[in-house]
Parts: structure tokens; C-alpha cells; sequence
């Protein structure tokens, strides 16, 4: 058989490819195909974060008027006597943020929270007490007659603050935010549940996009760190509460 001999430019039966001649094979030369797979990487990358926030799992960005990042133990409440706290004498603490009220169908929870609160508090466990009157006027009472119906009824130890609003213009900045981290998810599929929701519906229809809060006896679950952790509706069992507190601990 007559011999092969390869022309000029490139390898014996290996035609010489465009790339290689642009020198896409030589150290330091363009390389597409290494190009084109770190763009590929850097955008699904980018993608998987943005689809992770859009979701809900990582929460919004909370930063000072100097751009630094916060965290919910920088927070700043009002005490009833009208001076204020700074949420950070509960650093390395773990709390439960609730908002309460005395005429409701859930206040009989207030026996379940100190319980949880006399198990827990030598743990490093807080309830962080917010009375409001927003949901059908169940909290009409002084900050000083919440606080004695509470004390007396329930026997309360944890800290209860003023009574402050959850929802509308006037919505404590606390509550505002954990709820916008965690909006609500629902009461649960049940009667008591389906009925509560279309009531809470009603109430909260004066509010718009500022109901933060659906009713009484909504819980925030904040680690020792100051990060929101899980929100609990008043419908959800306070034996969950509790698990969930203890997970923290």
C-alpha cells in the first residue's frame, strides 16, 4: 500500500484543529472549554442562592443605617413602665417571642409558657411577653392590669412588656420583621383551624400588606445567636413548642 504522508500543518491521519492553531491548547492561551464550564458553574451557583432566598429559607437582610448586618438581639423594646431594653442583656439566650392577650381562646396557653419557661430558664431560656389589642379587642386592659391578670391567673414569671401593635403603620419593628422572615403558613386543615383563619381574615383585612401578625399567641423561636429559628401559630400544639425550644438548648 502506497505510504501516507500528512500535509503540511498537521498530524499523521489527526488533521490539525482551528483551536489548536489559535493556540487554545498552549500554556496561558484562550481556552473555551474551560471558559464555558466555570460560566456554567458560576451561574447555576448564582442561581441555587437566589431560588434559596426566593424560597424563603434564608431570610431577608436586616442591616444598620451604617450597612452592618443584624440580628434580632439588636432590637430595642419598651418596658411598661416606658423606659426601654436592649434585646442584647439576652445574648447567648434562647427566646420565645410571643404575642399575647388576656380575653382570648388561646390565653389559657399563658399556663403552657410558664411551664416551659420554669424548665427551661436555667437553661438559658426566656419567654419575651408583647400583649396586643389588634385581634377583636381581646387585650383592652392597662399594661399594669395585663400584667396583674397574668400574674395572678397564670402565676407568670417572664418578662412581659408593653402592649404594642403587631400590625398597620404602627407595627413594632420586632414583629414586623420576624414576621417578614417567616409570613404565615397556615393554621393547619382542621375545623377549629379553617374557621380561625376566616375570622382572623376579616379582622386583619384593615391592615393590607402590613397584617404581619393573624392573630394571638404567635411565637418566634430565636437561637442564642439572635437568628430567627421557626414561627409558631397559636393552633400549633405547645408539646411542639416545647420540642422545639428544647432542640435550641
Amino acid at each position: 500500500a502506497p505510504k501516507y504522508d500528512a500535509p503540511p500543518g498537521t498530524r499523521r491521519g489527526r488533521p490539525r484543529t482551528r483551536a489548536a492553531s489559535d493556540g487554545a491548547g498552549a500554556p496561558g492561551g484562550p481556552r473555551p472549554e474551560r471558559d464555558v464550564f466555570l460560566a456554567c458553574t458560576f451561574n447555576r451557583a448564582l442561581f441555587c442562592c437566589l431560588l434559596y432566598c426566593l424560597t424563603g429559607r434564608c431570610g431577608p437582610l436586616r442591616t444598620t443605617w451604617k450597612g452592618q448586618s443584624m440580628s434580632y438581639l439588636d432590637y430595642t423594646v419598651t418596658n411598661r413602665d416606658g423606659s426601654t431594653t436592649d434585646l442584647r442583656q439576652y445574648a447567648g439566650k434562647v427566646l420565645l417571642i410571643v404575642n399575647t392577650a388576656t380575653g382570648c381562646g388561646f390565653t389559657p396557653q399563658y399556663d403552657d409558657l410558664e411551664a416551659i419557661y420554669k424548665k427551661y430558664r436555667d437553661q438559658g431560656f426566656e419567654v419575651l411577653d408583647f400583649p396586643c389589642n389588634q385581634f377583636a379587642g381581646q387585650a383592652p386592659e392597662s399594661d399594669d392590669e395585663i400584667h396583674s391578670f397574668c400574674t395572678m391567673k397564670f402565676g407568670t414569671e417572664f418578662p412581659q412588656f408593653k402592649k404594642i401593635d403587631v400590625n398597620g403603620d404602627n407595627a413594632d419593628p420586632l414583629f414586623a420583621d420576624l414576621a417578614t422572615e417567616k409570613p404565615f403558613q397556615g393554621f393547619g386543615r382542621t375545623v377549629k383551624a379553617l374557621a380561625l383563619k376566616k375570622f382572623a381574615d376579616a379582622n386583619n383585612k384593615k391592615f393590607g400588606d402590613k397584617a404581619y401578625i393573624v392573630w394571638n399567641f404567635t411565637k418566634f423561636l430565636v437561637d442564642r445567636e439572635g437568628n430567627l429559628v421557626e414561627r409558631f401559630e397559636p393552633t400549633v400544639d405547645m408539646a411542639e413548642v416545647e420540642k422545639a425550644v428544647a432542640r435550641q438548648l
